[in-house]
């Protein structure tokens, strides 16, 4: 069988597995535990008014995930069935009802595809690459002094009922014996390097946050106020520190008040990512890059890997031989945010030196071993006899490949 054929096969059997892959990005598009109650005239009517008032506070709670928060007045109103349209399956549990009451929690699923589409079509720039996880340390002072793992600890304890994060996934540290011996209150309010290093290679973590409350006034007269103050160790951000403040409200559980606290920390940490890392639509390009390809099963891992990566917006095969595939990516921002963008997908896009025009500039590898599987050489018949989307063009020469030069002729772009 021709190599062209095999490539047409190879493409046809890359899109059928594209259709059956799930998307890894779904749990970011997934919205858990949105409470809901509505009465109507009768419980079907409270139900179906319950669910769709929910689904409306979810895709609230997505946009707050995705954009940043100076943006999210920008959000088009949506109705209830354009919404729907945006959601691929939702949950209840805790269901009550009665002749004219309705009441449950709900966990929704939206499809990100359509949640891209409204997005862009509105122009509001958003956040989607997930940040490497931190490591949270949340030491408490009051007049009894300072503590980390000793109860009571009302902020580690505020900080564990959090239920969702955004794209930075923070860990709460546990507090177990291995956690005990790394490190204690008073090594981590000192920035204690060792100790830090030492809790970080614990959870496998670049970045620790240490987040000290310092508890003022009289809770029991509703007159509580904390000052807290926010260190990141390690990672991009080295050394970085904010301090948050607030006061208990008026007959406010002091429960509340503390989650509202970690609230108000955890999204100062999620802006800052969102702002460092937000899709603008009119910073797209593209760029030619060559793949090396040394199985059948790397070449579909990497494509998948591509489709899931926010920035990229499209990904043409220019070119297919046995040894490499030539991409054009279309992607949103510089070459410097892609690299980074792909990094966190597992992949290494790398310039190369002296490049001719019109031939790839950029080399995209992959950062894990690859897969030993079946190699293009004993390549199955898939079937099918369709022709290659792109020009197959010669096959690389002895020479060529000796002298180390690009294994294909130049290929402009359409």
């Amino acid at each position: 069988m021709s190599f062209q054929r095999l490539a047409s096969r190879l493409i046809l059997m890359v899109s059928a597995l594209f259709l059956a892959m799930p998307v890894l990005a779904q749990d970011l598009y997934s919205v858990r535990g949105v409470e809901v109650e509505a009465s109507a005239s009768d419980a079907s009517q409270a139900r179906q008014a319950a669910i769709a008032m929910g689904q409306g506070r979810a895709l609230q709670r997505l946009w707050g995930r995705l954009i940043p928060g100076e943006m999210e007045s920008r959000t088009p109103s949506l109705s209830s069935q354009q919404i729907e349209n945006l959601i691929e399956d939702f949950s209840v549990s805790r269901e009550r009802t009665d002749d004219r009451r309705y009441s449950a929690v709900l966990n929704v699923r939206f499809r990100p595809s359509a949640v891209r589409n409204v997005l862009r079509d509105a122009n509001i720039p958003y956040a989607e690459q997930q940040a490497p996880p931190l490591l949270l340390l949340p030491v408490y002072s009051d007049d009894e002094g300072m503590r980390l793992w000793k109860d009571p600890n009302p902020w580690r304890a505020a900080w564990q009922r959090r239920q969702e994060s955004g794209l930075v996934p923070v860990t709460i540290a546990m507090g177990d014996l291995r956690d005990v011996s790394a490190i204690d209150a008073e090594r981590a309010a000192a920035r204690d390097r060792e100790a830090l290093e030492e809790i970080a290679s614990v959870y496998d973590v670049e970045e620790v946050i240490i987040t000290i409350a310092r508890l003022s006034g009289d809770p029991e007269s509703d007159s509580a106020g904390l000052s807290i103050e926010v260190r990141r160790i390690g990672g991009d951000h080295e050394g970085a520190m904010n301090m948050v403040s607030l006061r208990q409200k008026d007959s406010e559980p002091l429960e509340r008040f503390y989650d509202r606290a970690v609230a108000q920390v955890d999204k100062r940490i999620q802006e800052e990512w969102k702002r460092e890392n937000v899709l603008r639509f009119d910073e797209q390009q593209e760029i030619l890059v060559r793949v090396p390809v040394q199985s059948l099963q790397q070449w579909v891992q990497l494509q998948q890997r591509l489709k899931n990566n926010s920035r990229i917006t499209e990904a043409l095969i220019r070119h297919l031989t046995r040894e490499e595939g030539i991409l054009a990516l279309s992607f949103l921002g510089d070459e410097e945010s892609l690299a980074g963008a792909l990094a966190a997908s597992g992949l290494a896009l790398e310039p190369l030196e002296e490049v001719p025009d019109g031939w790839p500039a950029w080399k995209l590898t992959s950062r894990q071993a690859p897969l030993d599987s079946l190699a293009f050489e004993g390549a199955h018949d898939f079937g099918g006899d369709q022709r290659v989307s792109g020009p197959a063009g010669p096959q690389p020469s002895d020479r060529q490949r000796n002298q180390g030069g690009p294994a294909i002729q130049p290929l402009g772009l359409p």
